[in-house]
C-alpha cells in the first residue's frame, strides 16, 4: 500500500482526520501521541456500541415519529452532512446503523445513505444520549 494511503485502513474506525493524525504521529516517531489517538478512538467506539440500546428504548416510547417535513429539519442529509451537523465522526453513525439505532434509506442510483427528518431526529437523540445530555 502506498505510504500516502496507509491511513485508509484506519478510516472505518477513526475517520479520515484522526486516521491521518495517527499516521503522522507514527511516521514522525511520536508513538505515544499515536497511541493516545488510538485510545481515544477506542473509548469513543466503546461508548458508541452502548448508545443504540438506550436510544432504541427511548425511541420505542416516542411513537410513530416525525414527518420528513419537520420544522427546522433539512432533509435528506448525507452521512457526512449529518455527522458535521452533530459534530460526530461518520464512523459513529455507521456504528449506530449497524446496531439498528439508525435506518437511513439509500439513494437508488448511488447507494449513498439518505438521512430523512425522522433519521435526523433519531440521530440527535442518540447523540444527546452519547454526549450525556
Amino acid at each position: 500500500m502506498p505510504p500516502a494511503s496507509r491511513h485508509l485502513a484506519l478510516v472505518p474506525a477513526f475517520g479520515h482526520s484522526t486516521s491521518r493524525r495517527i499516521m503522522h504521529a507514527v511516521t514522525g516517531g511520536r508513538l505515544d501521541e499515536a497511541l493516545e489517538y488510538v485510545d481515544d478512538g477506542h473509548a469513543l467506539l466503546a461508548r458508541d456500541r452502548n448508545t443504540p440500546r438506550t436510544v432504541e428504548g427511548a425511541l420505542s416510547h416516542l411513537g410513530a415519529g416525525t414527518p420528513d417535513t419537520a420544522a427546522g429539519t433539512r432533509a435528506p442529509y448525507s452521512i457526512g452532512e449529518l455527522a458535521r451537523h452533530l459534530g460526530l465522526n461518520p464512523a459513529t453513525l455507521r456504528t449506530w446503523e449497524r446496531a439498528g439505532a439508525l435506518t437511513p434509506q439509500r439513494d437508488p442510483r448511488t447507494g449513498h445513505r439518505q438521512y430523512l427528518a425522522q433519521d435526523v431526529r433519531d440521530a440527535e437523540l442518540a447523540w444527546r444520549h452519547w454526549a450525556g445530555y
